[in-house]
């Protein structure tokens, strides 16, 4: 609806939409946008795809530019999607496939975007830190779980800026061996998750602060797991 996506159940209990109840109402703004801006374009899809615990909501900003707001079907947190010009969707054995303008693609396939890297900008919650002193951050560790070693970008946002960190993430290669290319005994076996735990100097100050992340990747799956602090409180004001 106008109001976002509405669980039926909930819809048919009153003649106006409660906005509070609607699944997108985290992303309220920017589907009531997407909403007014682009609601007479083709397009328009809602799709689960439960073997990635995703629920997936197609926007047709024109007709041949489209992206995807995709929620966490376990978690309830969203996300966007860019890239995937989908006019429509299906699920077919199980897997998710999308049509474009004279191609269909299987979607959610591998590591890399058909040989190009995949890039991700994550900007988690602020967080006061139990403390309502201005704080002065010295240092940062995000925690990864990773199939290589990520190559990322980093900043801290202090306050409810969202500056983006400066530079362009460059993906490392892999070192893992390739069957039938590499000798035995003497290349590694790839695929095993390692844990990734550098400190990184940040400079920020203010009340509130959260990671800013930019990253690339090619040949790795990377799970950001939580993001550790090294900061000093100062004074109320």
């Amino acid at each position: 609806t106008q109001g976002g996506v509405v669980p039926l159940s909930k819809a048919l209990i009153n003649a106006e939409i409660n906005q509070a109840v609607a699944i997108t109402d985290k992303i309220r703004l920017e589907v009531t946008e997407a909403v007014t801006l682009y609601q007479d374009n083709f397009g328009w899809q809602l799709l689960q795809y439960p073997n990635a615990n995703m629920l997936l909501l197609n926007v047709p900003r024109s007709t041949i530019l489209f992206e995807q707001y995709v929620m966490n079907t376990i978690t309830g947190s969203w996300c966007k999607f860019t890239g995937w010009n989908a006019s429509c969707w299906e699920l077919f054995n199980d897997e998710i496939y999308y049509g474009g303008s004279a191609e269909v693609r299987k979607a959610w396939s591998g590591n890399n975007d058909d040989g190009a890297n995949i890039t991700a900008e994550v900007i988690p919650a602020f967080n006061y830190f139990d403390s309502n002193f201005q704080k002065r951050f010295m240092m940062a560790r995000p925690i990864f779980l990773s199939t290589g070693t990520p190559s990322i970008l980093m900043s801290i946002n202090t306050d409810y800026t969202t500056t983006a960190p400066t530079g362009t993430p460059s993906p490392q290669a892999s070192t893992d061996g390739y069957w039938d290319v590499d000798k035995w005994e003497e290349a590694s076996w790839g695929g095993d998750f390692q844990i990734q735990k550098q400190w990184f100097t940040v400079t920020g100050v203010g009340f509130s602060a959260t990671l800013h992340i930019q990253f690339r990747s090619n040949a790795s799956i990377v799970k950001w797991l939580s993001s550790d602090f090294v900061y000093e409180n100062g004074a109320v004001i």
